[in-house]
């Protein structure tokens, strides 16, 4: 644990809606239906981890996109709902929630160019993590007890075991 680099976490959301400025209720009814189908929220899921998104949020912070390459990006929908949820891991705990924000706005913009009548707006912004989320030196130490009294006990019974398959033998 002490050994490994630090990774830290933050995520943001994005709903997903109907464009409010749509003025012909049918239409409005219409995008509600296609919402129901899955099949927009799941496409703009996958635009976060794009190199187009990726490209863009590097231009929102001025950084170069080679900069960002320690950094996972993923996006997914939040069972249920038309909720997008954007998480970043990486090796900064500031620039994992910058980067989040600015994936999370490059994915508004890219979303408006490839479906006009919905809209997607921020629903969570990403904070600073306040701690890393890997290694977890608790869970390595509780791991590492549990692997140890198990193969402690293993090498305990090693040496009875010929004695202990030579009763059972006898026993049949």
């Amino acid at each position: 644990s002490t050994r490994q680099e630090p990774v830290f976490r933050a995520s943001s959301s994005l709903v997903v809606a109907p464009n409010t400025e749509l003025e012909d209720p049918m239409h409005i009814l219409r995008s509600l239906e296609t919402l129901e189908r899955r099949t927009v929220v799941a496409t703009l899921a996958n635009v976060p981890s794009s190199s187009d998104a990726i490209d863009a949020a590097a231009e929102i912070l001025g950084v170069d996109v080679g900069s960002l390459r320690p950094y996972r990006i993923r996006g997914s929908v939040k069972p249920h709902t038309n909720i997008i949820r954007i998480e970043v891991a990486g090796p900064n705990r500031t620039q994992v929630a910058e980067l989040a924000n600015a994936i999370a706005d490059a994915t508004v913009v890219s979303g408006r160019s490839m479906y006009r009548i919905y809209a997607m707006r921020p629903l969570e912004r990403a904070g600073a993590a306040g701690y890393s989320a890997s290694p977890d030196p608790k869970r390595n130490i509780f791991v590492g007890l549990l692997v140890g009294l198990a193969l402690g006990l293993f090498a305990a019974l090693l040496p009875e075991l010929p004695r202990l398959r030579k009763d059972a033998l006898q026993g049949v």
